[in-house]
């Protein structure tokens, strides 16, 4: 990705037209680690100095993105401490909040190196307030030293994803703004609290399922076409 251009396109394998269709409105266990791929496929070629994903929305996108790296790759997540942090940020909250949230991420990125690549994880993309709001915040805050890069689940090709930060995103989540599901809730709009339920429990072991599925798949698809 330049400095200016914020997708990707990533060849995947083709799918039936049900499962198109399905993948343009819903995000569910059996389709993540799809609409991730490119996520993992950018952190392993850019090796992002520090990821950040957005709660509550981005969660579940940064657990997948982690699990999927892990078996694709077979190594350490490349990020410098080797890690995804999680902040609650939202365009709805005050700048004067979003700055001060954003602020120790900002310093730890800068701690770690000169010019370091953030990258930014969410799950989707509405109005795309939140992400200018993000770029005018990280540059103020790091004196234009950060290169900012946000990652969402967007797929509106066949056989094609594409990683932007910056357009509406049709598809939405089965588990969107339900902490039951997602395992975390803010009660205190920015301190998160684990919510252990059920629920939660079963998403991610279906979604660790599909992710070993699915690295199967792609390391398969893979050795056909190289």
């Amino acid at each position: 990705m330049s400095e200016n251009q914020n997708a990707r396109a990533v060849c995947l394998p083709r799918r039936n037209p049900q499962e198109w269709v399905r993948s343009k409105f819903r995000i569910d266990p059996e389709n993540v680690s799809r609409l991730v791929y490119p996520l993992a496929r950018f952190v392993h070629e850019e090796k992002p100095d520090y990821v950040l994903a957005l709660d509550s929305g981005g969660r579940i996108t940064g657990l997948v993105l982690l699990a999927l790296y892990n078996r694709l790759y077979n190594e350490v997540f490349p990020t410098r401490d080797s890690l995804i942090h999680f902040e609650k940020i939202s365009h709805g909250f005050p700048p004067a909040l979003v700055r001060s949230q954003l602020r120790p991420h900002i310093d730890q990125a800068l701690s770690l190196s000169d010019s370091p690549l953030l990258f930014i994880v969410d799950d989707c993309v509405n109005t795309g307030t939140t992400t200018l709001m993000m770029r005018y915040l990280a540059a103020e805050l790091s004196n234009g030293k950060v290169r900012l890069r946000v990652g969402v689940m967007r797929e509106f090709l066949t056989g094609v994803t594409d990683v932007r930060g910056d357009s509406f995103s049709l598809a939405r989540a089965t588990w969107r703004n339900n902490p039951s599901m997602i395992g975390v809730e803010y009660p205190q709009k920015t301190v998160p609290r684990v919510v252990r339920t059920g629920e939660a429990v079963k998403l991610r072991q279906q979604i660790l399922d599909q992710t070993r599925e699915f690295a199967a798949l792609i390391q398969k698809y893979e050795e056909r076409n190289n």
